[in-house]
């Protein structure tokens, strides 16, 4: 069987662990941010607020690994990207969302980021 070692989501890419196991933690956390966002989101607005609380409850979420927590999170966004839109109603999260499009478009864009970084940056904290 061969084994993939990227991941293709919009236009960026993801290089995959050389430990199988931490990937299919990942994948197994994608799927499940897709269905949960299929079954729980699709048919009520988004909001801003309840998108940051999901994100807060998922990054931390002691139960499964960085891997999978990662994974559910980047699911569930990439589905709300594609199949949904998202009410703002807090300024912050506007201007959050504006830098991050700008830091994406000067550094990260059309340039592979590894997954072992990617869990970094999402499980993150001060």
């Amino acid at each position: 069987m061969v084994t993939p070692t990227t991941l293709r989501i919009g236009v960026s890419t993801i290089a995959l662990e050389p430990d199988t196991a931490s990937n299919l933690s990942f994948f197994n956390g994608f799927q499940a941010g897709h269905l949960h966002y299929m079954v729980y989101r699709q048919k009520v607005t988004t909001t801003d607020i309840g998108t940051t609380l999901l994100i807060s409850l998922h990054r931390q979420d002691h139960r499964h690994t960085v891997f999978f927590n990662t994974g559910f999170i980047l699911g569930w966004l990439s589905t709300l990207a594609q199949k949904g839109t998202i009410h703002i109603t807090q300024a912050v999260f506007q201007e959050g969302y504006q830098e991050g499009q700008c830091a994406f478009l000067s550094i990260g864009y059309r340039r592979m980021l590894p997954l072992s970084l990617l869990c970094a940056l999402i499980s993150w904290s001060h």
